[in-house]
């Protein structure tokens, strides 16, 4: 297989996953995910074959996520700042690692009243504009 063909089919496969997470009913969700898994492993490229056998480690979680339409993504979103602080912190201990952690979670909610307040400014003087145009 030439390095040409090698890169369509990893585009194709990448086209291919894409096309998994847009599917909406449960119905259709294995028969999918079992043959993009498949798919992939036929195309023996190590990188392809990792994914692959990764999606075939946690299929019963990825069907799941068809099934209760939930997701771990908060729960991660704070374990990696608390990972991060306990890594930058050389193991100070519980109390100084909660409130670290409290910490960046009051800097992350006055970033995004700060981001929030900087849009709502925005709109506004955007529907003033179209109202002076107008």
């Amino acid at each position: 297989m030439g390095k040409s063909e090698a890169l369509a089919n990893g585009c194709f496969s990448y086209q291919e996953i894409l096309h998994f997470y847009k599917i909406e009913g449960c119905s259709e969700a294995p028969g999918c995910i079992l043959n993009w898994i498949i798919g992939a492993s036929e195309l023996n490229m190590p990188a392809l074959n990792k994914v692959a056998a990764a999606a075939a480690k946690w299929l019963f979680e990825i069907l799941s996520h068809f099934k209760r339409h939930i997701s771990n993504g908060k729960a991660e979103g704070k374990n990696r700042p608390a990972r991060m602080i306990e890594r930058t912190g050389f193991h100070c201990g519980r109390r100084s690692m909660q409130a670290a952690i409290r910490a960046h979670d009051a800097r992350q909610a006055k970033l995004r009243k700060h981001s929030l307040k900087k849009e709502s400014i925005k709109e506004a003087a955007e529907n003033s504009s179209d109202k002076v145009a107008a």
